[in-house]
């Protein structure tokens, strides 16, 4: 049986509004809650440290699974959740596809932690053409020369630069926020 769009949203919905409904609950034995996930310094995050509930996602900007969450999900759980404290959202990179989301993670962790979400909001809007461009190997092309400078300047090197020296603009000094890829 195929789900429509809506009665996906709609379990969705239902399936938020029972963890959120679940959470917000005492323990039964009165001893707190379960374990809760560590985050670590140079995360992205979004919310108040204070909120009951944290939402870990994990996600890559070129899976069309994750770009369906972030284009309509994601603004609706933020709106009413995250910026009322109610959830603190913490973003953490999934590579996917390899190198094209190792090279779009470096991207955006090189924008800055004040820009990192709305890199991201960009990765995800073009998505497409980012995956044709991975296909048609012109991303890689166009990266190599990014990284490696005109031919006439500098040789191109077997091992990027970011790979073997990188930057303390581009990394975080938490490797949890590394992404990591076997290039």
């Amino acid at each position: 049986m195929i789900m429509t769009v809506f009665s996906r949203r709609t379990a969705f919905a239902a399936v938020s509004v029972l963890l959120l409904v679940a959470c917000n609950k005492p323990a039964a034995t009165g001893t707190g809650g379960g374990q809760t996930a560590a985050i670590a310094a140079g995360e992205h995050v979004k919310g108040s440290d204070a909120a009951p509930v944290t939402l870990i996602e994990y996600a890559s900007p070129t899976c069309p699974a994750c770009k369906y969450f972030h284009d309509s999900i994601l603004p609706d759980l933020e709106e009413n959740y995250v910026a009322t404290g109610k959830v603190k959202f913490v973003f953490r990179e999934y590579p996917v596809h390899g190198d094209v989301d190792v090279a779009a993670y470096v991207l955006a962790l090189c924008s800055g932690d004040d820009n990192f979400f709305a890199t991201l909001d960009d990765l995800f809007a073009n998505q497409s053409g980012i995956v044709d461009a991975a296909r048609s190997g012109v991303l890689k092309a166009t990266l190599q020369t990014i990284g490696s400078g005109t031919a006439s300047r500098r040789k191109p090197s077997s091992t990027p630069a970011w790979k073997t020296a990188p930057t303390a603009k581009c990394w975080p000094t938490s490797t949890r926020s590394r992404p990591t890829s076997g290039m």
